[in-house]
């Protein structure tokens, strides 16, 4: 299996080094940004298997960058991600209810799985998470 390739769009990804030494000690390949617009230029460039998407970012936020991934690439898995405890962020995201961590890493896991299998439905996300 060849290494999942990850984007992370966060503004504050210095503070998330530890995270990410972690996943590429784990072999992942992970290719960060501070910004949604950055974020796009990237996805345009080259493929990933999945974005990890702050909320909050300066620029383009993380729901103006979101309906775009998805309106451009709609079976790209994207992980919103936020400080904010406000399930309402989440809801306008994904129009969906908050899930725990360990149900999150298998609907993550799941995705990747379908889309590099090409058991994904083109006219559908391959997951809400």
């Amino acid at each position: 299996m060849e290494n999942i390739s990850i984007l992370w769009a966060d503004d504050e990804i210095d503070l998330l080094k530890p995270h990410i030494m972690f996943l590429e000690q784990k072999g992942y390949e992970v290719i960060t940004t501070n910004n949604g617009d950055e974020a796009m230029d990237i996805i345009r460039e080259r493929d990933f298997d999945i974005v990890f998407l702050d909320e909050h970012m300066p620029g383009m936020s993380g729901i103006e960058t979101l309906a775009e991934i998805k309106s451009l690439y709609p079976n790209l898995p994207v992980v919103m991600i936020t400080k904010s405890e406000e399930e309402s962020i989440m809801e306008e995201a994904i129009g969906a209810k908050v899930i725990g961590q360990q149900e999150a890493v298998k609907a993550v896991s799941d995705a990747i799985r379908r889309s590099r299998a090409g058991l994904s439905d083109p006219n559908r996300p391959n997951g809400s998470f």
